[in-house]
């Protein structure tokens, strides 16, 4: 299998077959990349057992990001990005972040897109965009322009906005 997962337990308790990433093996991927394939992945696996268990995609999307070692991570959303009291945070340092999913502000669907994040900038990956998917060329504005179409989330040392293309 691609994923070698374990248990998700979260405070001690059993929900399922829910599953965290322990490891991604990157060589089918960079097999199918060296092909001219864009891989499409499913974000469930089975544990040594055979079980399959579901695993959270964002998190399932940083662990990859993470392991490949890519130059970027982008999560499209149906939400303009991470909102601190009403507001459209454009970029974020790792810290910063930290302290929204510390402090309660990235509730829902957010939660598992800032972990991913601060984990995917942990192992390495620079930058991680999360963009509003339902605005026409969303990925395009936030990419290439200083403006942007969500939120960008740097390491702490580079809180600039520049791509650095």
């Amino acid at each position: 299998s691609m994923l070698s997962i374990r248990k998700h337990m979260p405070g001690g308790r059993d929900i399922g077959f829910v599953a965290e990433v322990e490891s991604v093996r990157t060589e089918p991927l960079e097999f199918l990349l060296a092909g001219g394939y864009i891989p499409v992945l499913s974000s469930t696996a089975a544990d040594a057992s055979g079980q399959p268990h579901n695993i959270n995609a964002d998190l399932v999307a940083g662990a990859v990001a993470s392991a490949m070692k890519a130059a970027k991570l982008v999560f499209l959303s149906d939400v303009p990005g991470i909102i601190v009291d009403g507001k459209l945070q454009d970029v974020l340092s790792a810290s910063a972040a930290r302290a929204i999913l510390e402090s309660g502000h990235a509730t829902g669907g957010m939660m598992p897109k800032v972990q991913a994040a601060l984990a995917a900038l942990a192992a390495g990956v620079p930058r991680v965009h999360m963009v509003d998917g339902r605005l026409p060329h969303a990925l395009l504005l936030e990419i290439f322009t200083d403006e942007g179409a969500g939120t960008l989330v740097v390491p702490d040392d580079d809180i600039s906005t520049e791509e650095g293309e």
